[in-house]
């Protein structure tokens, strides 16, 4: 049996592992974090004077057809019982969309936020209402159920397109001019061969990150998936109820009348 002195000697040799020089330069999590609060700051001065509150923002990838969305109250901070509201991003549509139009979004469920903390009474979980629309409006964002003009300007599901020269535009434009942008993406739509042909397009918005694009070219080359089945699933997005069509097709709801959206 080994004595006491011999085991503390081999102690002595033994070495601590180096976790110092596994730990990347840059931590990606509060790097990540820091980009969002940065444009949730510039954005709650440049357009809502300072006014909103601050919030958790998170990023979920859980329904693929969302591009955002805002859900009051959802956190407590446990040491004084404050409760935070919270607003969500799909990373899924960064490249799809490219950083103008994911920042519009992050400004979009900001406006959800006005609504609920200083409307009375506040709207409707999850409506998008002519109050609501107005603040849009007055930030640079034109409501509309389509995303492009001539949609509808209320409802359940709604988006936005950017005013050309509006305020958000223009806060924009100078917030991209100080800011580097956006420094992580999703690689799911490069594993599913999604959008393999946005990757130019986003890398004019972020030249830092053409050479990280290459790597993901295996991925592209894969082809997009095409659905064999010439059917497309369609759903309300209050009652859940599916139907299955051709593709383009105009649906309303026979219980609520809400437009139904192509689901996954």
């Amino acid at each position: 049996m080994r004595s006491k002195e011999n085991i503390k000697e081999d102690m002595k040799t033994l070495k601590t592992p180096d976790t110092t020089a596994k730990s990347p330069a840059i931590k990606h999590t509060p790097t990540l974090a820091s980009e969002f609060q940065a444009a949730y700051d510039f954005f709650n001065a440049r357009l809502f004077n300072s006014e909103l509150p601050d919030c958790i923002i998170v990023l979920c990838n859980k329904n693929k057809r969302t591009l955002g969305y805002y859900h009051k109250g959802q956190y407590v901070e446990t040491t004084n019982g404050i409760r935070l509201d919270k607003i969500s991003l799909n990373p899924q549509w960064f490249i799809e969309r490219g950083i103008r139009c994911t920042l519009s979004t992050l400004v979009h469920e900001m406006c959800h936020l006005w609504a609920y903390n200083f409307l009375t009474p506040p709207p409707r979980a999850g409506y998008h209402c002519r109050r609501w629309g107005a603040k849009m409006k007055a930030v640079g964002l034109y409501p509309s159920t389509t995303g492009e003009e001539g949609g509808k300007e209320v409802g359940q599901s709604c988006s936005h397109y950017i005013i050309k020269g509006g305020p958000f535009d223009l806060a924009c434009e100078d917030f991209l001019r100080k800011s580097p942008g956006l420094t992580y993406i999703h690689s799911v739509q490069f594993e599913t061969g999604y959008a393999p042909l946005k990757v130019a397009d986003y890398a004019k918005e972020n030249p830092n990150l053409e050479e990280s694009f290459s790597t993901v070219s295996p991925y592209a080359s894969k082809g997009v998936k095409v659905n064999k089945s010439n059917r497309i699933k369609y759903s309300c997005p209050n009652c859940k109820i599916n139907v299955w069509g051709k593709e383009g097709l105009s649906l309303l709801c026979g219980a609520c009348e809400s437009p139904f959206i192509v689901a996954d």
